[in-house]
């Protein structure tokens, strides 16, 4: 049903976490995630092979994971006012 939707703003709605199946929208560039609860990235994010931008600004994250380097498309990572600590880009 939403298979060609190619941005998705969850942005401002308490998420503590994403779900994993996020990653059947094979399609989507831009994941707006920011101002949430998020403090883990679900390792199916890395399979969203079509992603250019990811906002994840305003979390909980505390590490990036080192998948997220194996995005080949992605142009912009917005990781700004969280709590890492800890991150290795691949």
């Amino acid at each position: 049903r939403f298979s060609n939707l190619q941005v998705l703003n969850l942005s401002n709605n308490k998420l503590k976490t994403i779900p994993a199946d996020i990653s059947r929208l094979q399609n989507l560039e831009v994941l707006i995630l920011s101002k949430n609860k998020i403090n883990r990235l679900p390792e199916e994010i890395k399979n969203m092979e079509n992603l250019t931008t990811i906002y994840l600004s305003n979390n909980r994250l505390v590490e990036v994971p080192a998948w997220i380097g194996g995005l080949s498309k992605l142009r912009s990572l917005d990781l700004s006012l969280n709590n890492l600590t800890r991150y290795e880009i691949e």
